[in-house]
């Protein structure tokens, strides 16, 4: 992987991580005030938090020594 790849990788992942969060926040906004918090968005915000956090691990690896 050289290091365009790695940047790319890890900036995708942290572009769908928040996409997810914000649907998550724009469902429970738009729910009614007595609706309960569905599934779905719980689901959507530990996507995100897992994204986020599989971004941040891509972030620390180094390319491949270069010949």
């Amino acid at each position: 992987m050289s290091l365009s790849d790695i940047e790319h990788a890890k900036d995708t992942l942290h572009e769908i991580a928040t996409h997810a969060y914000n649907l998550a926040m724009g469902l429970q906004n738009v729910a009614p005030a007595q609706a309960q918090t569905g599934n779905t968005i719980q689901y959507l915000k530990e996507i995100a938090i897992k994204l986020e956090n599989a971004s941040k691990k891509i972030e620390t690896l180094e390319p491949p020594a270069q010949k």
